[in-house]
């Protein structure tokens, strides 16, 4: 049986991540490979976010100092 992760955004900021049977069966390789670059370019993307936010701590602190 396959299992699929499931992302949901949270209201106050940050994903929860879930992990589901699914109820299709056989195989789906096109599908996996579109799921596994659309969760690169997520990861991608949430790791943009932090760093941007490190950044713009640093310079508060900067500016504080």
């Amino acid at each position: 049986m396959r299992q699929t992760i499931l992302q949901a955004e949270q209201a106050d900021g940050g994903v929860t991540t879930s992990i589901a049977r699914s109820v299709e069966p056989g195989e789906n390789l096109a599908q996996d490979i579109v799921d596994q670059i659309s969760a690169s370019y997520m990861f991608k993307a949430n790791l943009r976010v932090v760093k941007t936010q490190d950044e713009m701590l640093g310079a508060l602190l900067d500016v504080k100092a």
